[in-house]
């Protein structure tokens, strides 16, 4: 898998910039002495890292300087909030903020140990690698995205690599670089499936144990400067943005599960660039996705603005 080189990672350490020096939290379980290496003669590299198709937005959360500044601190996040509320790119951001290379992994049922940790090649013996062990030898920002979504089993493998100095791979021990560091996101608390995400699982309490955790918000200030950016007119984003934002408080009142996200925003107004009526745009866009009786609560929040 390719990660995102987003800059230049620094010579020191994010904790030595902001501490002065390094914090070692988990030195007091290494009592006894640790050969670390590989049981392979030729070493793990570290992969070559190509840049972003798309560099990092302009656009910034609201809660993007609590999530750098929880990082600075040394600490693995988890951030929980609904679909399409910016968490991905958020933490693509603070990566580039700090100056660290960015490793995004999609989590799912299906993902596995040799996902994560990597494997040895039953043909020639070498240790395939992953970037899970690219950010943990070599630093840099793990972002392990839908979280919630992965097999909790499988999940509780990362439990050392999160909590200690050191972690076992295929290939032999690894000690940790000074500057990993696991973001985790989710749409859930980590507490099962819901009526609107119904695919995710619930996580073990120890795993979940080695994060602190952030609630993220949808930002409509974010979301309106994305808006203008994709269509230089006021009035026009304006009327749209009203529509969705009536729609998202009648959801959230009548307690429908239902995600009205920036997501459609942002479809609605690549459409209309396009194009397309504002009317089609919102069919497109959401009002397709309705069934009989959502359509029939929200009867009077649906006519086009």
């Amino acid at each position: 898998m390719t990660s995102f080189n987003l800059t230049a990672p620094p010579k020191k350490s994010i904790q030595k910039m902001i501490l002065g020096k390094t914090t070692d939290m988990w030195s007091w379980q290494l009592d006894q002495p640790i050969t670390v290496g590989s049981k392979n003669e030729k070493p793990v590299e570290k992969q070559p890292v190509s840049k972003p198709v798309n560099q990092p937005s302009n656009h910034k959360h609201c809660q993007q300087d609590i999530l750098r500044d929880v990082i600075r601190s040394g600490c693995h996040v988890l951030i929980t909030g609904q679909a399409g509320t910016g968490k991905t790119q958020a933490s693509q951001n603070v990566a580039f903020e700090l100056g660290l290379d960015y490793y995004p992994i999609s989590v799912g049922e299906q993902t596995t140990k040799s996902d994560l940790l990597g494997y040895c090649s039953p043909v020639t013996g070498e240790y395939v690698t992953t970037p899970v062990r690219q950010a943990f030898e070599f630093g840099g920002i793990l972002l392990l995205d839908e979280i919630d979504a992965g097999n909790a089993n499988t999940l509780t493998i990362l439990n050392a690599l999160l909590a200690n100095n050191i972690c076992s791979f295929p290939d032999g021990t690894v000690r940790r670089h000074e500057d990993f560091y696991v973001i985790a996101s989710a749409n859930t608390f980590c507490n099962g499936a819901d009526r609107k995400y119904v695919g995710r699982n619930k996580l073990d309490g120890a795993f979940l144990d080695r994060f602190v955790m952030i609630g993220w918000t949808l930002d409509q200030e974010l979301e309106e400067s994305i808006a203008m950016s994709i269509l230089p007119d006021k009035q026009k984003v304006q009327r749209i943005l009203s529509f969705f934002r009536n729609v998202r408080d009648e959801v959230e009142s009548k307690g429908l599960d239902l995600i009205v996200s920036t997501r459609a925003v942002i479809a609605t107004l690549r459409m209309i660039v396009a194009g397309f009526g504002i009317d089609i745009a919102l069919d497109i866009a959401l009002r397709n996705k309705l069934d009989k009786r959502t359509r029939d609560i929200l009867e009077n929040h649906l006519e086009t603005p």
